[in-house]
C-alpha cells in the first residue's frame, strides 16, 4: 500500500528543491524509515506542505545557511554537517547561499518525538555520529541496487540511534549529572583544533574541571559516547571530508586527522565507514 503521507513529503521537498531527487531508497514491504538525496542551490523559499517528520543531515557543498520563522532569523551559519528534525507542519523560510547536498531520513510512521524534545531539534545542530550514519546511507544511495539490501537495516540503526540519543524519556537511576553547554563547546572546539595529534582524556577532564572517572561519567551523560570513541567519530568524519575534497593522499589524510599510520586509519575508518578510504573516496 502506498504510504501517503511520505509520496506527500517528498512532494513538498520537490517543489521547495525546483528538483527530483538525486536517488531515492526503494519502497519498503513494511512500515520503516527511507531516505532520499536531494541537491540543493541558492534560494530563499518557505518550506511547507510535509506530513512525515524526518531528519535532514547536510552534507558535501559550500553553503551559509539561514532559518527564518515568522519573519525572525533564529539561526545562520555553515550548512555542512548540519542535522535538523522537520517535523509535521513546521513552516520556516530557508535561505541558501550555494550549493550542497542533502540526505533526508524518513523516520517510521510510528516514530514518535516528546513536544518538548523536538522543540530543541528544529533549529539545525551538529551531531557527529548522525553525519558518519548520513554520508554512509547516501554512498549506499550511489551504490544502486547492488547495495540496496544494506540500507534497510541501517536506516534502522539511524532511527534507533536518533531515538536513544535525543528521544528518550529519563529512567530510573539514569545519572542526571553531564557537562554543562559551555563546557561541551569548549571540549569539542579543544578536539576539533586537536584532531592531527594524539587526545588524552586527561587533557579533556582538565579542560571540564572534573577528575578524569567523574569526566567520563559526564561526558556519556552529555554525548551518548564514550571520550574515545567520540574523538574517533571526530577523526573519521574529518577523514571523510578531506577525502571528498582533497587531493590528499591517504596517508597524508591519516596524519592530518591523527590515525598512527596507514594501517590503522584503515582498520578504523572501515570499521566506521564499511569501506576503505580508497574506496570512499571514488564513491563521495
Amino acid at each position: 500500500m502506498k504510504d501517503l503521507d511520505l509520496e506527500q513529503t517528498v512532494d513538498a521537498v520537490r517543489r521547495f528543491a525546483d528538483t527530483a531527487p538525486l536517488m531515492r531508497s526503494a519502497p519498503l514491504d513494511r512500515p520503516g524509515p527511507s531516505a532520499a538525496l536531494w541537491r540543493q542551490t541558492p534560494r530563499l523559499r518557505l518550506f511547507d506542505g510535509h506530513r512525515r517528520r524526518f531528519l535532514a543531515v547536510s552534507l558535501r557543498g559550500d553553503s551559509n545557511l539561514e532559518q527564518i520563522v515568522g519573519g525572525r532569523s533564529v539561526w545562520r551559519g555553515a550548512v555542512r554537517g548540519t542535522a535538523i528534525l522537520l517535523e509535521p507542519g513546521f513552516e520556516c523560510d530557508w535561505r541558501f547561499t550555494g550549493n550542497f547536498e542533502m540526505l533526508q531520513i524518513y523516520l517510521g510512521p510510528d516514530f514518535e518525538v516528546a513536544a518538548e524534545r523536538a522543540a530543541g531539534l528544529t533549529s539545525p545542530f551538529r551531531d557527529p555520529v548522525l553525519w558518519q550514519y548520513a554520508t554512509t546511507v547516501a554512498m549506499i544511495l550511489r551504490e544502486g541496487s547492488a547495495a540496496a539490501p544494506a540500507l534497510p537495516p541501517l536506516l534502522e540503526s539511524v532511527q534507533d540511534y536518533f531515538q536513544w540519543k535525543y528521544c528518550r524519556a529519563e529512567r530510573a537511576g539514569d545519572d542526571p549529572t553531564g557537562l554543562s553547554p559551555s563546557v561541551r563547546r569548549r571540549i569539542e572546539a579543544h578536539v576539533r583544533e586537536s584532531l592531527g595529534r594524539s587526545i588524552r582524556v586527561e587533557e579533556m577532564a582538565e579542560i571540564a574541571g572534573l577528575s578524569v572517572g567523574h569526566f567520563g561519567r559526564a561526558f556519556r551523560q552529555s554525548f551518548g559516547l564514550a571520550p574515545y570513541q567520540f574523538v574517533l567519530n571526530q577523526r573519521v568524519a574529518l577523514a571523510q571530508s578531506l577525502l571528498a575534497e582533497t587531493d590528499l593522499a591517504v596517508a597524508d589524510v591519516a596524519a592530518a586527522c591523527g590515525f598512527k599510520g596507514s594501517s590503522q586509519f584503515g582498520a578504523l575508518f572501515h570499521r566506521a565507514v564499511g569501506c576503505s578510504p580508497r574506496v570512499y573516496r571514488k564513491t563521495a
